[in-house]
């Protein structure tokens, strides 16, 4: 805005500095005379939107054909050309998961199913445990009473093993939800339960840990009047929270394979946070083909090839970053994504765990 006049006091009105030309030199703010047209404001507005704009499309641009260059000029100290690393990393994380989870599918509620064998297997099982102590009570000569007993008490037994009609599988879907799916028959409630377990062998019983999970099972099927139900819950606003926990241990990785002298945890941050950016973009793109295309195949295959690109961006970036030989760089990449994908997997089971156990 060369033609608004500059003021005659040299003092900077934003932080009292002396102003030598047209900027101040401590805060950068314009020594012009406070009063603004609307003509002169409305400039700075298309001024400062477009300014963005092109910051935008150059930084993405350059994050996506030319890997690690926005690292390399990052630690080089060029840092107004290009929007700042975590800012753009919000930006496009945010952009990604507001698109990917907006349409929820509406789950599909379990029918209710009008079970007999929990109201049956009490009494089974009651008629198993005196079949056997008949057995036990009678003479050994009487060898075909005991076994016709024994064969009439293996056939009612309704704890043959400890995972006999109980199931517990959770899975999470393309919107974020974890479907919680309990199958729990075998139990009208836990009193029932823990007389069960009481007869059992000390081998056959379970540990502390099932026994929690198969009290919560049965809690839940009961709570619903059924016994095979499933339990969606939603963790939308947890995955981006999780990722961001993932980046500073993506760069810790990186470190274990780079000189600790020549380079510090800062920079590998910066990689892991540019490397974070075209992932989420390669997600991105493939959120919004696939809502074109609704096609499950198409839907594969496009996650294959995202999958592909981002190895083959990281192995890029890795040799561009750290100048080293392309082989190398294939290594370390196999290494760094093996490794940050065990941890994906681990960080998402403890977190299945803890929504299990807040059910």
């Amino acid at each position: 805005m060369k033609h608004v006049h500059l003021r005659k006091d040299k003092t900077c009105l934003n932080c009292g500095t002396t102003v030598t030309e047209r900027y101040c030199s401590h805060c950068g703010q314009e020594n012009t005379e406070p009063k603004e047209s609307f003509a002169h404001l409305l400039g700075h507005f298309f001024a400062d939107v477009t300014h963005y704009d092109s910051q935008v499309f150059t930084t993405i641009k350059d994050l996506v054909i030319r890997p690690g260059f926005l690292t390399n000029a990052y630690n080089a100290g060029k840092r107004t050309s290009y929007l700042n690393p975590i800012r753009m990393y919000i930006f496009i994380s945010a952009l990604f998961f507001i698109l990917a989870f907006s349409f929820h599918e509406e789950p599909e509620k379990a029918k209710p199913v009008t079970n007999t064998s929990q109201i049956i297997n009490p009494y089974r099982q009651h008629l198993a445990d005196s079949l056997r102590k008949l057995s036990k009570a009678t003479s050994p000569k009487d060898s075909i009473v005991n076994s016709i007993y024994n064969g009439l008490a293996i056939h009612l037994d309704t704890i043959k093993s400890k995972n006999s009609g109980e199931s517990l599988n959770a899975s999470i879907n393309n919107h974020g939800i974890i479907i919680f799916h309990l199958t729990e028959y075998k139990y009208a409630n836990n009193r029932q339960y823990d007389s069960a377990q009481r007869k059992m062998t000390d081998t056959a019983r379970n540990g502390l840990i099932a026994t929690y999970i198969s009290h919560k099972m049965i809690h839940l099927t009961r709570e619903q009047g059924r016994y095979d139900v499933d339990i969606n819950n939603d963790i939308t606003h947890d995955l981006p929270k999780l990722m961001f926990v993932l980046l500073p241990l993506f760069a810790l990785y990186v470190r274990l394979f780079y000189n600790r002298k020549k380079y510090l945890y800062s920079q590998h941050a910066i990689f892991s946070l540019h490397f974070h950016c075209f992932m989420f973009l390669s997600f991105l793109v493939v959120t919004v083909i696939t809502m074109v295309f609704t096609s499950d195949k198409a839907e594969w295959i496009l996650s294959g090839v995202s999958l592909l690109a981002i190895f083959i961006y990281l192995v890029a970036a890795l040799r561009n970053v750290y100048n080293e030989a392309l082989w190398l760089s294939f290594i370390k990449s196999i290494a760094i994504s093996l490794i940050y994908t065990l941890t994906l997997v681990i960080c998402l089971s403890i977190l299945i765990c803890i929504k299990f156990v807040l059910l």
